[in-house]
Formats: structure tokens, sequence, C-alpha cells
């Protein structure tokens, strides 16, 4: 298992947290590939060559991973195994499925069982770039509509321990209306671009 920690790129927002991906396959080159496009893009990469070695950083950090790319066909643990372990841990961890055109149905099949998305080997880096970067805009969403969720649950709070009273209770009473229902309608806003995968728009 290797690790590799962000570089200045285009693609990362110095105010934005580090998206972390791990990367699963038992071809070096297209490890060392990815890795280097994946760090070009602003990500914390972590790499491993097995379904096996996938496991046990899932098993000690699964909090830490925003995506996890993995090929399909491996000795011992699928990418499908992968799949499932993710599920069990996490329902926000991204899943990208790396599969050869033979195996488009197993693809489709891992999309049915909670994959974000998946591409077709071989592919070019280009493609693996717009896949990803679609990604990473899907789990800025995401860590958005969680904030706001919070910052609605709070308001609604402060909203119900007001008492009736004088002028200004009443006055700060609709001031926190007001921002809980532009919050609502942000997170409604963000809630329909949350049900496509952004590349599928």
């Amino acid at each position: 298992m290797t690790r590799r920690n962000a570089g200045t790129s285009a693609g990362h927002e110095g105010d934005q947290p580090t998206v972390k991906i791990l990367i699963v396959d038992d071809d070096e080159a297209m490890r060392l590939t990815l890795s280097d496009l994946m760090a070009s893009l602003g990500l914390s990469v972590q790499t491993a060559k097995s379904g096996t070695e996938a496991l046990i950083v899932l098993n000690q950090q699964p909090a830490e991973l925003d995506i996890v790319l993995t090929d399909l066909m491996m000795p011992g643990y699928t990418g499908l195994d992968i799949l499932k372990a993710v599920r069990a841990r996490s329902e926000h961890i991204l899943v990208v499925i790396m599969t050869g055109y033979a195996s488009i149905e197993s693809a489709v099949e891992a999309i049915r069982a909670g994959a974000y998305d998946y591409i077709a080997k071989p592919f070019t880096l280009g493609e693996a770039e717009i896949l990803i970067r679609n990604a990473m805009e899907r789990i800025r969403l995401q860590k958005e509509n969680a904030r706001l969720t919070g910052e609605l649950q709070d308001l609604s709070q402060k909203v119900s321990q007001l008492q009736d009273g004088g002028h200004e209770t009443r006055r700060l009473q609709r001031e926190i209306k007001d921002e809980v229902h532009a919050l609502g309608a942000k997170l409604d806003n963000l809630y329909e671009r949350l049900q496509v995968p952004a590349g599928r728009r």
C-alpha cells in the first residue's frame, strides 16, 4: 500500500478539504499512472495492489476515504467484493469500477449494487479525469448538503426555543424563519443535483 499527498494544481482549491482516493489494481503500471493523474488533480492518493490490501485500508480508515477507484477483475477479492465492503462501512464513499469490455454486464451489476459509475478499459487519461472531476463535484455537493442540513436543524431548533413575546422576539422569529426558508430552497436544489451523476446529466 502506498500513499501520495495531493500536490498543488488547478483542480485543488486551497480552502476546500482534500478529496481522498484509494486506487485498487493489480497492474502496477495502471496504479502508478492513475496515481500520478489523481495527484495532479489535487487528490490525496492511496493505492492497493489487491483486494485484500484494499480491505485492510477500508477496515483501518473508512471515514477518511471519499472515492474508491477499483479494477473489477482481480485475483482473490474482486471489485464487486470491494464495493460490498465499502457499502457495509459507508454510504458516502463513491466507488468507481474499472472494467474490460467483456465485463460490461458486471459493471452494470455494480451500478445496481451502489457503485457511482464505471469506466471501460482501455480508457484515456482524459476520460478518467472527467469521471473523477464529476465524482469530486458530487462529493462537494454531498458535503454542502450535510452542512446546510446541519444549519437548517440548528435554525429550526432556535425557532422552537423562542417564546412568543415582545417585538424583538417576533422579529428574530421572522428572521430565522426567512433563513430556514432560504436554506430549504438551497437544499432542494442540491438534492436535485445529487440525484444524477454529473457525467450522466
